[in-house]
C-alpha cells in the first residue's frame, strides 16, 4: 500500500514564491542566487515551523537548477527533481539533535565536505538544530567554515542562536524567520482544504491559525489530525474537542468572573473544564491572552480584543472598567 504523506510534507513550499510569511527573506535569497552573490555559509534563525528547512531545500534547488528563472528553481529539471525526492548525495541533511559530537563531525560530515559534488553543480549541507553542537564539534567544523572547499554551501538552522559561538556566527549570513501571521496561516489552510475537497467552518480555521502561534507546520499537523478525526467537515467544536482547548466564550466567562471577584463561579468553571478533559495549561494561556488584550485596551481604546468576538469583548471591557 502506498504511504500517505502527512499534510505538512505534501504541501511544503518548493519555490521561493510558495513561501508564506517570509517575503523579505525569499526576495533576498532569490536575488542573491540570481546575482551569484550567495555566501558559502547561511544561518536560518526562527521559531519552529516557520519555513527554515523548507527554505534551505529551496536554496539547494535554486543553486543547482538547470533552468532557473531569476533565482527561482524550475522544479522540473533533473536536478530539482533529484533534490525534491532526496535522490542525490550532494544535498545532505543532518540533525544536530542526534549527531552533535566531534566524532559525528569527523566521521559523517567532514567526508561529505571534502568530497566534491558528484551529480550536481553545488553541494549543499543542511544542518538543523545546530545550537545542539558541542564545542568540540564546532572546533572540528570551524576550519571548513573559514576555508570551505569549492562548490559547497553550508546552511545552518536553529531556534536558539544564543547558544552558537560568536566565532561561528561571524562567518555566516544570518536570516531571521518571523512567526507567520494568522492570516497567512489561515489562507494556506483554506487552500489545502480546497485541494483536499474538504470543508471547515471559518471559526475552525481561525482557531487553528491562532493556536498554531505563528508556526505553519503546527497548523498543518493539527489540520491533518482533524481530517483524520472529522472527515470532510470540520467545525470549531471539533478543534476544541480534539485538542482539549477551551472555547473563547468560557475563557471570557472565566475572565469576567475573576474581574468581578466571583471566586465560586471561576472555580466551578475551571472544575467543569478539568472534568471534561480540557487542557488547563492551555486555558491558563488563553486567560493570560485575554487579560493582556484588556490591558492593551486600557492604553488604546480602539483595540479590537485580539480577535475576541464583539459580543464577548464588550462585557469584558465593562468588567475591566468596573474592576477596583
Amino acid at each position: 500500500m502506498t504511504e500517505q504523506l502527512a499534510i505538512y510534507r505534501r504541501y511544503r513550499a518548493t519555490t521561493f514564491g510558495e513561501l508564506r510569511g517570509q517575503d523579505p527573506i525569499a526576495k533576498t535569497l532569490r536575488r542573491a542566487v540570481a546575482d551569484g552573490r550567495l555566501g558559502h555559509g547561511l544561518l536560518f534563525v526562527g521559531p519552529r515551523g516557520t519555513g527554515k528547512t523548507s527554505t534551505a531545500r529551496i536554496v539547494a534547488k535554486a543553486l543547482n537548477c538547470l533552468a532557473p528563472a531569476e533565482g527561482e528553481p524550475c522544479g522540473t529539471c533533473r536536478s530539482c527533481i533529484a533534490i525534491t525526492e532526496g535522490a542525490t548525495f550532494d544535498v545532505v541533511e543532518s540533525n544536530a539533535a542526534t549527531s552533535n559530537r566531534i566524532d559525528d563531525v569527523r566521521e559523517d560530515l567532514i567526508p561529505l565536505i571534502t568530497n566534491p559534488p558528484t551529480d550536481l553543480k553545488r553541494k549543499v549541507l543542511i544542518l538543523d538544530e545546530v545550537h545542539r553542537f558541542t564545542n568540540d564539534a564546532w572546533d572540528a567544523l570551524l576550519k571548513w567554515l573559514e576555508e570551505p572547499p569549492p562548490g559547497i554551501v553550508f546552511i545552518f538552522c536553529t531556534t536558539d542562536p544564543s547558544k552558537i559561538r560568536p566565532a561561528v556566527l561571524s562567518r555566516l549570513q544570518r536570516f531571521d524567520f518571523r512567526p507567520i501571521a494568522r492570516a497567512e496561516i489561515a489562507a494556506k489552510l483554506e487552500a489545502i482544504l480546497a485541494t483536499e475537497k474538504r470543508v471547515a467552518e471559518p471559526a475552525a480555521i481561525e482557531l487553528l491559525a491562532r493556536l498554531a502561534d505563528g508556526g505553519m507546520r503546527d497548523a498543518e499537523s493539527m489540520l491533518d489530525q482533524l481530517v483524520a478525526f472529522c472527515g470532510d467537515h470540520i467545525t470549531e467544536e471539533n478543534v476544541l474537542d480534539v485538542f482539549g482547548f477551551t472555547s473563547r466564550e468560557k475563557v471570557a466567562a472565566l475572565a469576567t468572573a475573576l474581574l468581578g471577584h466571583d471566586t465560586p463561579a471561576a472555580l466551578a468553571l475551571i472544575q467543569r473544564e478539568a472534568e471534561s478533559g480540557r487542557e488547563l495549561s492551555q486555558l491558563l494561556g488563553e486567560l493570560i491572552g485575554c487579560l493582556r488584550a484588556l490591558l492593551v485596551a486600557k492604553l488604546d481604546p480602539s483595540a479590537d480584543g485580539d480577535g475576541i468576538p464583539a459580543d464577548l469583548w464588550q462585557p469584558l471591557l465593562k468588567a475591566a472598567a468596573d474592576y477596583p
